[in-house]
């Protein structure tokens, strides 16, 4: 039989200050999808999930602009890369733009 946990066994729990992932997960599932089908055609395309890494940040801040601008004008998917979502790819490149800063940033770079 399953026990549940009551209230003092959750209050055992150190969870206090943790990333609370089911913040996004539980409730954009079907965006995160769509972000996750932009990596992969990106890994097929590119033919590594690393090659990310080697590009300037401005770029992909670029490239974002360029994804919201052509969403903006109705287009909802990008018939040019896959047919993946046009806003798919501009969450994509802001991700990998925050994340190339966030890792400099880090490391103590400016």
């Amino acid at each position: 039989m399953t026990r549940f946990p009551d209230a003092q066994d959750q209050a055992a729990k150190q969870d206090r200050g943790k990333v609370r992932w089911s913040l996004l997960l539980e409730h954009v599932p079907r965006a995160l999808e769509s972000v996750i089908a932009v990596r992969a055609y990106g890994e097929s395309k590119y033919g590594t999930s690393e090659s990310w890494k080697t590009v300037e940040p401005e770029r992909y801040l670029e490239a974002a602009q360029r994804h919201l601008v052509a969403a903006f004008k109705g287009e909802r998917m990008n018939a040019e890369d896959g047919g993946v979502n046009h806003i798919a790819q501009a969450v994509v490149d802001l991700l990998f733009a925050l994340e190339i800063e966030e890792r400099r940033l880090a490391h103590g770079d400016e």
